[in-house]
């Protein structure tokens, strides 16, 4: 039995969308220039304050604290814009489910909309631990979140994975001493993760199922 740790943007859900909406009404309210969905891809990594910095013209980064602000507020509203789980995440956790496995959420998202996505979209999975960032939680790459999740559960270090999208997944794992699996159809291409040698490189939520029965 193992403990598998899951990212939320770009591991178990599309979620950009929602996301550049939000952060381009505020923009066009400021009348900034705004980005194409697509390009948005680009700004995700460390946190939604993160995305609205480098959303932000240059000369203008100073306000990122007051647009993120509004930008939070609208996201509140349209989270939902276009988000869904990945093909195949709600087999790959059905599956691990029923082989006994243990699975946990920690996310760079605010913890409240972390909480309140996977309680929406994975109600038919038990998840032990869901977790996004606050006053409490460290983002990743800090440890924290991950050693929360190994501790509550009671596992050894050597049956926990993190699955995740980017570099502060692999940072984070190795920041705890456990293992680490990289998805290629999130956020971030393997080529920018590729000296951090992750752990595994799957292509299909079901080679995650393969991984850990092989273990």
């Amino acid at each position: 039995m193992a403990l598998i740790i899951f990212d939320l943007d770009g591991t178990l859900i599309r979620s950009y969308h929602g996301l550049a909406k939000a952060t381009n009404m505020v923009l066009e309210e400021y009348g900034f220039p705004t980005h194409d969905y697509e390009s948005y891809i680009g700004f995700i990594g460390g946190g939604v304050a993160n995305l609205v910095y480098r959303a932000l013209p240059e000369g203008e980064k100073h306000l990122r604290d007051e647009v993120y602000d509004k930008m939070y507020e609208n996201y509140k509203t349209c989270y939902d814009f276009m988000l869904e789980p990945y093909d195949d995440i709600k087999n790959m956790l059905e599956k691990l489910q029923e082989s006994g496995h243990k699975l946990c959420v920690s996310s760079n998202k605010n913890d409240d909309m972390t909480k309140k996505i996977v309680a929406e979209y994975f109600s038919e999975t038990k998840f032990e631990l869901v977790l996004g960032a606050s006053e409490q939680n460290k983002k990743k790459p800090d440890p924290k979140m991950i050693n929360i999740c190994v501790e509550s559960c009671g596992f050894d270090k050597e049956d926990v994975y993190v699955v995740g999208d980017s570099g502060f997944d692999i940072q984070s794992s190795r920041n705890v001493g456990v293992k680490n699996i990289f998805v290629t159809w999130g956020y971030r291409k393997y080529e920018a993760v590729v000296d951090l040698k992750p752990d595994y490189k799957v292509d299909n939520p079901l080679d995650i199922v393969k991984i850990v029965g092989e273990c």
